[in-house]
């Protein structure tokens, strides 16, 4: 964890397996009675061979994100699952 401001924002750092290093940034807002949620993700570092990789990453990291985010917000956005009955 790099950062933490409660109830506004969490950064962390991550290092994948092939070497590729990332810094993330998730933040909270209100907005129209509910919460934005917004995330930002950079690459810090990747392997000298993977050069051509890092032009693309922002293109295609784009994509990625707004999958994410709209994954994230379908499942907020569903009603809460009754508890499963006990035996």
């Amino acid at each position: 964890m790099t950062e933490l401001v409660p109830n506004e924002r969490i950064g962390f750092h991550s290092v994948m397996p092939n070497g590729w290093e990332f810094q993330h940034t998730l933040s909270c807002a209100s907005q129209a009675g509910g919460t934005l949620v917004t995330r930002d993700g950079k690459l810090t570092k990747l392997p000298a061979v993977m050069f051509l990789m890092r032009l693309l990453v922002p293109i295609v990291g784009g994509r990625i994100n707004n999958k994410f985010l709209k994954n994230m917000k379908s499942d907020l956005e569903q009603s809460p699952q009754e508890p499963a009955a006990s035996a």
